[in-house]
């Protein structure tokens, strides 16, 4: 049966423009906030990329020599006139041209590839960038633009070397920032040797099953990347809205490309974060345990304003936070932009990233899983970070609100950015090193049918005992509430090591009185801040409500991991 939902297109360019089609996908660019973007199967053998140098002993650089554009381009290894422009690559407090002048905003925070470029470059890595369209025929993406794979899904066409009908460019400028060709013209892209096909999917009219072909195909596409979602600003998001992929072929998709052809998926936050209270699990398709979801930084290295937060966040990536400095890529028509900023921008910065460690884990002979290298992003990842503390102050109920944990493992999760931001020369030392076989995460089901009350502004606790050791990768729970309305409802998570997170914040900037009280067990929320903790003993979940009382009639909650305890090394 088909699902009619609501998708939302983050984009931002030169010029903004709105985006509306059929099916009620529309564009989220926010009147208030214009200049904020609102936003596999493997191929066989190894590379050594760049020029086939030995491995040094360091990628570090000494930045301090970095002054012209050229010597941008000698420390990448690269021709391209323009890297010196991108700061999410090597920033050094440079000046960011835009064609006619310069950006004055200074950038100091960059994904930290030092010369890792002359080494790895994404080659033999096949990416599938899912969106509105991409111009194949730019001089920049051209060159890494892969036929087989490509899905025009106005026309109907399979392999169709016209997926670039589409509206404002979105998918062009997301593409550029992932397989940028180096090709002595424009920028670079972070694997700008891999190989990428795309699709059309936001601008499509197709069924459900239809769209979710550009989700899950065997095509030989190893990373799989997206930059769109859902509005918090909609009520219908609010009313049990992430259970939508649950009940259709697109939650499938997601499994069946991770678990049969493994495909590492990403996919953005969102940018309602500037809205008190907007938590990412309540987005298209962000609480499916498959899916890697990223969050933005700016030029600093701080949550950008407009990221949005949440406990199933991954990783996160660049995407500054203005136009008046953003990250800059390619734009339709052969032209070049330093104005596209958002999760939009952050997720393929971390996409393309995921490249260049997956580059370096071939080269080993190596044939990692999803989970292999998404694992090594994580433990290595930059965790000085500059979060939004002064948005969790205060209480729900009579609990306190929680910004991040350090759980048993080590790891410590933020409600704002995950477990960090992405870092390119930890991730491929790393990767050099690394020696783990991660399988395909199985799963294991817990139900609690007590039914207890909530009263107002106040907190009521459950218990889930789990008996058997287990080593978590994700968690997801989903709850059966009556009368509590969203905006009031916070729920906290006590794991068996006695770590205490935080699943669900309360939203305070919406009024959303019209949208019904409680929740079904259709309502999703992924957490990854157990990651690696031992599943066994007794995980207490705690309901708070900040105004009405109500009733938690049950409590369903599924693990993902791994039966051997060790298993992520």
């Amino acid at each position: 049966m088909k699902i009619n939902f609501i998708l939302l297109l983050f984009f931002t360019s030169c010029i903004n423009s709105s985006l509306r089609k059929p099916e009620s996908i529309v564009s989220e660019l926010d009147p208030s906030q214009n200049d904020e973007e609102m936003g596999g199967g493997s191929s066989t053998g190894s590379s050594s990329g760049g020029d086939n140098n030995p491995l040094p002993s360091s990628f570090e650089i000494d930045k301090s020599s970095l002054e012209s554009c050229e010597d941008y381009s000698v420390a990448l290894g690269v021709s391209d006139p323009l890297v010196c422009n991108q700061w999410h690559i090597i920033a050094n407090s440079q000046r960011i041209s835009n064609g006619s002048g310069y950006y004055s905003s200074r950038p100091i925070f960059d994904l930290n590839f030092g010369v890792v470029h002359k080494t790895f470059t994404g080659e033999g890595v096949n990416f599938h960038v899912s969106d509105n369209g991409v111009d194949t025929r730019h001089e920049d993406l051209n060159p890494n633009f892969r036929l087989f794979g490509s899905r025009n899904f106005v026309d109907d066409l399979e392999d169709d070397a016209r997926p670039d009908v589409n509206s404002g460019g979105h998918g062009t400028k997301v593409t550029g920032i992932v397989a940028g060709a180096s090709n002595n013209k424009g920028y670079i892209g972070t694997s700008f040797k891999a190989k990428f096909s795309t699709d059309n999917y936001l601008d499509s009219t197709f069924s459900d099953a239809h769209r979710a072909e550009s989700i899950y195909k065997e095509n030989g596409t190893d990373i799989w990347t997206a930059s769109y979602g859902s509005s918090i600003r909609l009520s219908s998001n609010l009313a049990q809205y992430s259970h939508i992929p649950f009940n259709t072929v697109q939650n499938n998709s997601f499994i069946n490309g991770a678990y049969k052809e493994n495909i590492l998926y990403f996919k953005s936050s969102g940018n309602d974060g500037s809205i008190l209270g907007a938590d990412s699990n309540l987005e298209f398709a962000d609480s499916i345990h498959t899916v890697n979801i990223i969050s933005a930084l700016d030029t600093k290295g701080a949550v950008t304003s407009y990221s949005s937060p949440g406990a199933n966040l991954a990783l996160a990536g660049l995407g500054a936070y203005s136009s008046t400095l953003a990250i800059c890529t390619t734009e339709n028509d052969d032209k070049y932009t330093c104005g596209f900023n958002g999760t939009s921008a952050a997720t393929p910065t971390v996409a393309g990233s995921a490249g260049i460690v997956l580059e370096a884990m071939r080269s080993r002979g190596l044939n990692p899983s999803w989970v292999d290298i998404i694992w090594v992003m994580i433990k290595s990842a930059n965790k000085n970070v500059t979060s939004r503390s002064n948005r969790y102050s205060g209480s729900i109920g009579t609990k306190n609100k929680i910004e991040k944990v350090t759980n048993s493992k080590g790891l410590t999760h933020s409600f704002d950015y995950g477990f960090g931001a992405m870092d390119v020369i930890t991730s491929v030392e790393e990767a050099l090193i690394y020696d783990g076989d991660i399988p395909n995460p199985s799963s294991i089901e817990i139900e609690n049918r007590d039914s207890i009350s909530i009263r107002s502004s106040d907190c009521s606790t459950v218990s889930i005992n789990i008996n058997q050791d287990f080593e978590v990768w994700s968690v997801d729970f989903s709850f059966d509430i009556d009368d509590i309305r969203m905006d009031d409802l916070g729920i906290f998570v006590s794991m068996p090591d006695s770590k205490e997170y935080m699943l669900k914040t309360k939203l305070e900037d919406i009024d959303v009185r019209d949208v019904i009280r409680g929740m079904s067990l259709n309502q999703h929320f992924k957490s990854v801040a157990p990651l690696g903790t031992n599943a066994k003993g007794e995980w207490k979940v705690t309901v708070c409500s900040d105004g009405s009382g109500g009733d938690l009639n049950g409590i369903n909650m599924k693990v993902y991991g791994f039966n051997e305890l060790g298993t992520l090394k």
